[in-house]
């Protein structure tokens, strides 16, 4: 058959020549109907109903998100909301591990506009309201249906083809399971938008939608997920160079052009660099004090500190058997927040990775690394984006890999997939040696970019599958990909493609039957889809009616929404209200919360026996939601100088300030725990590598004696603090800030229950001195004989430093931005 001559314009039935009779093989002219495009409000309303119906349940107040959203996304939100609300930025966190930065921790995104929205949503009990903070990670969804139709339609495909890329990317598991980590989701609903004025830069060379893209990347940015932020930067990266590439084959570029390129390219990252520059700077310098594999295994070899860093970097590692759930999402199991007991849930082992010591001084570590199910490897390997979205994008790919965009996401689809393979495959190994990316686990979360390529090239595939209807040749090629598919979901429904890559002598007979079952189901409505939606395409490479094209394509989008709702919907659903897990007796509460400046205490709420939690009185965060400073917490990032090894646990609840513990027979009042501040005259030096082991083993009276791992730096009596008045009294004490009059009768040492950390500023009567580091991991100041009006702030010179930076560049787009719309006549005019 003979290539099909197209001529197409603006009008909503476009003329294509065929000069072969399909039936007959007679010369005719066919005239194919279009539907007419949908004006972008109706786009928008059904985007918003696609929304509310996913989302509904938790609308609604039937069900909310779990896990990460419970334990840290709501507490750190809410704490964040709280202190804005009040006027507040919130370096210090003093309510989780004894004390420890809170702006500086990169995935609170204190600085992300949206998550300060929620300061306006603080419930009567002190509490941020979780139906809000779930309404504006739900209301993200819709934005990314709304940024990814915009990318869609700027490659010039139809509004129907640009609405079923947008359902794809939204509504694909990764997108879904990654719910409870809203700060990817804040990441991916922008860049497609990022990705757009990122593209019409290059191709108009025009500055302007450079500052845009690098605007909207850079307030993304603040939304705090580096690991996506870093995948990012690479796809826009390897972006520009492709279209450069293109450019200087075709000759468009020469000379100068090549610099104004060069510029145009370069502007979005540094405006977005910029603009985030508020949240790295402090971030780094958390990152360079928190507990790291460099610092715990710094005596390993460094051979093995290299492979342990490689065994970490891989868990997560995407497995081969796992290419199948494009078709069958959940052909090994799955995991949701229902709480409901599953036919089948997930399944399949993954590494877990443990260094233990040796007990050998020439070889001190070993590395463990055993295949186990590990039900978070779920979430972070799901990637389905539903059946018409895997058909069309393998049709798109094979019609246009000629045409510049088509053929770089091409790329792009198979680069993140073989870089999620991680340890099963090449790619990643070249990408660990690179700066980085080797900091990261999961390499899996590339997936987000095969998504978002996949959706790209479904939707230019059902564009073209428009464009060409009545070809056989579209036809053939459709019929061969859906058999493909086909044949898949038929081996998934007969069992044979789970006993491939699971097995199954290792699982109770019963679960096997269970899951078996379960697995040929999944199979079976996989081949459902498949047949609906080759049935579908088969009928509309037959028909031309505008109107019946326009059903045709609202019923592939109703069938592809379906499809990506049974995957993914019940995955959100935990039946367990966040406020209702953080509820406590307000008698306990009350009990439990200091009373500063007179009264000031910590909390010890959990006890342990062999490394596993036997009592636990609260939430880990529950200290942020009520104002309770415990010493424990829950975060993934941690100082790694928190708590010091001591003789006994009591000895660490005194030093740590703690006046009630946790018991089998509720909390009981401590009588022995030292005050938040008080005066030594005894000091020791040990060197900072045998700190640890000695505090553990040597008697220190640490109400009478500071330990340094520097230079004493004041001559001390060595008299015992009880022979002495000394008097410290606080009398201011805040998150940020806090006061005390100290009057000691000789040389002192102010020792304060207060985890060290080098934002911290002391200023005695109005004069900065230095705070020391002592006891391992808690603050003192060196004081002479006298009365003293003693004050610490937190002072960050890099949040300094990093404001007027974002201000800078912000402040400078904005001028951009001016000068480009305001007509230089009226600029000028006197």
């Amino acid at each position: 058959m003979k290539k099909t001559q197209r001529k197409t314009d603006n009008s909503s039935n476009a003329k294509i020549k065929d000069k072969k009779d399909i039936k007959k093989g007679s010369q005719t002219t066919i005239d194919l109907q279009y539907p007419k495009e949908l004006p972008f409000w109706i786009v928008a309303l059904i985007f918003f109903i696609l929304t509310l119906i996913f989302f509904w349940d938790h609308i609604v107040g039937k069900a909310f998100f779990w896990d990460d959203f419970v334990r840290y996304v709501y507490p750190m939100q809410s704490f964040s909301a709280k202190e804005f609300a009040s006027g507040n930025i919130p370096f210090w966190n003093p309510y989780i591990f004894a004390g420890m930065p809170f702006l500086a921790d990169i995935q609170v995104g204190f600085f992300y506009p949206f998550n300060r929205i929620l300061g306006l949503f603080i419930n009567p009990n002190g509490h941020l309201s979780v139906w809000w903070l779930q309404f504006v990670i739900i209301i993200h969804f819709f934005i990314a249906q709304i940024s990814m139709y915009l990318l869609s339609r700027s490659f010039k495909v139809s509004s129907y083809s640009a609405i079923l890329s947008a359902i794809a990317y939204t509504f694909s598991l990764f997108m879904v399971c990654h719910a409870f980590h809203p700060m990817i989701i804040y990441h991916l609903a922008w860049f497609p938008l990022v990705i757009m004025f990122f593209i019409k830069a290059l191709n108009e060379r025009k500055y302007i939608f450079g500052i845009f893209s690098g605007l909207i990347l850079g307030f993304s940015l603040l939304s705090g997920h580096p690991q996506i932020a870093l995948y990012e930067f690479l796809f826009l990266g390897i972006l520009g160079i492709w279209y450069f590439i293109c450019e200087i084959k075709k000759k468009i570029i020469q000379g100068k052009n090549i610099i104004s390129y060069v510029l145009v390219l370069i502007i979005p990252f540094v405006i977005s660099i910029g603009i985030f520059f508020i949240q790295y700077l402090p971030s780094q310098t958390l990152a360079s004090l928190s507990q790291r594999d460099e610092i715990k295994y710094a005596k390993a070899s460094p051979s093995l500190k290299e492979e342990i860093k490689w065994e970490k970097a891989t868990e997560g590692s995407l497995k081969f058997g796992q290419l199948f759930t494009s078709v069958v999402p959940n052909l090994f199991g799955s995991v949701d927040g229902t709480n409901e007991k599953k036919m089948a849930p997930f399944h399949l082992p993954f590494k877990f990775v443990k260094v233990e010591e040796t007990g050998n001084k020439n070889n001190l570590y070993k590395i463990v690394a055993e295949e186990q199910i590990q039900n978070h490897f779920y979430w972070e390997t799901a990637y389905y984006f539903g059946i018409a979205t895997l058909i069309l994008s393998i049709f798109g790919a094979i019609i246009g890999f000629r045409i510049r965009h088509v053929a770089f996401f091409i790329f792009i689809s198979l680069f993140s997939l073989l870089f999620a393979l991680g340890e099963n495959g090449l790619l990643y190994n070249l990408f660990f040696k690179l700066p980085f990316f080797s900091t990261f686990r999961n390499p899996s979360r590339m997936l987000f970019l095969l998504v978002l390529s996949a959706s790209i090239l479904a939707g230019f595939g059902f564009d073209q599958l428009l464009k060409s209807r009545m070809s056989k040749k579209v036809l053939i090629r459709l019929l061969i990909i859906s058999g493909i598919v086909l044949l898949i979901t038929i081996l998934a429904s007969t069992k044979i493609l789970h006993g491939i890559f699971i097995d199954e002598e290792m699982l109770n007979a019963k679960i096997l039957s269970n899951i078996q079952t379960a697995v040929s189901s999944y199979g079976i409505t996989s081949l459902f889809f498949v047949s609906c939606v080759s049935v579908l395409f088969y009928i509309i490479y037959r028909v031309n009616s505008s109107k019946s094209i326009q059903i045709l394509s609202i019923l592939l989008f109703f069938i592809l929404f379906i499809d990506l709702y049974i995957a993914g919907n019940t995955f959100n659903k935990s039946p367990i209200n966040p406020e209702k897990k953080y509820e406590i007796p307000t008698e306990l509460k009350s009990l439990l919360k200091s009373n500063p400046p007179q009264d000031i205490f910590r909390v010890n709420m959990r006890k342990y026996k062999d490394g596993a939690t036997i009592l636990k009185a609260m939430e880990d965060n529950q200290g942020m939601l009520d104002g309770i400073m415990l010493i424990e917490g829950y975060n993934p990032l941690i100082l790694d100088r928190v708590a010091p090894t001591l003789p006994s646990f009591d000895d660490y609840l005194d030093i740590s300030n703690v006046k009630y513990e946790i018991t089998q027979q509720g909390f009981l009042e401590r009588k022995s725990y030292f005050p938040r501040a008080w005066l030594v005259h005894k000091a020791r030096r040990y060197n900072s590598d045998e700190i640890l082991k000695r505090l553990k083993k040597d008697t220190i009276d640490l109400r009478n004696e500071a330990v340094f791992e520097e230079d004493i730096p004041i001559n001390l009596s060595e008299n015992n603090s009880d022979s002495l008045y000394d008097e410290v009294k606080f009398t201011e004490y805040s998150n940020n800030y806090f006061k005390c009059k100290v009057k000691n009768s000789e040389n002192a040492i102010l020792c304060f229950s207060e985890i060290w950390y080098p934002d911290w500023k002391a200023y005695v009567n109005g004069k900065e001195i230095k705070v020391n580091r002592i006891n391992y991991s808690y603050r003192g100041l060196a004081l002479p004989k006298g009365e003293f009006e003693v004050e610490m702030k937190y002072e960050s010179s890099e949040f300094n430093l990093g404001s007027i930076i974002a201000l800078t560049i912000i402040g400078l787009s904005i001028v951009g931005i001016i000068f480009y719309y305001i007509p230089k006549n009226k600029l000028w005019k006197k």
